[in-house]
């Protein structure tokens, strides 16, 4: 296994490239119950743990690009779509898809330095992984 440097990552959502996304963030949750049974020693009280509903987000940063209008949009008509991230161009077999929601669309605009645009997405049922290494 090789360490990998992620200059060149790639995203899609809802079928459309989202150009300029040059910094990825993909965060799984899963909570975790909790029971307590009783016990008469304090050595022996041990709590019982089982991990229940999972959730996960995505966090995507980069440059505004005036070519593609997908981030924006879907973020204004609460579009449901299929993202994909692709940690390297370099192996196109290994990625990350599922079902998510643009939920929050940071365009940060300013006179000294490109202009951006993040995204966070909720993901919407299972997040998988693709490992064809």
């Amino acid at each position: 296994m090789a360490k990998v440097v992620c200059i060149d990552s790639l995203a899609y959502f809802a079928g459309n490239v989202l150009p300029e996304r040059n910094e990825a963030s993909i965060s799984w949750d899963t909570d975790i119950a909790e029971a307590r049974p009783f016990k008469a020693s304090a050595a022996q009280a041990f709590a019982d743990k089982t991990p229940t509903w999972k959730s996960w987000s995505v966090s995507l940063d980069g440059f505004y690009d005036d070519s593609s209008d997908t981030v924006v949009s879907a973020a204004i008509n609460n579009t449901r779509g299929m993202i994909i991230i692709y940690p390297t161009r370099a192996n196109m077999t290994n990625y990350w898809y599922g079902y998510a929601y643009l939920t929050n669309v940071e365009h940060g605009i300013n006179s000294e330095d490109y202009s951006t645009l993040s995204v966070e997405a909720e993901g919407d049922g299972t997040l998988t992984w693709i490992n064809n290494a």
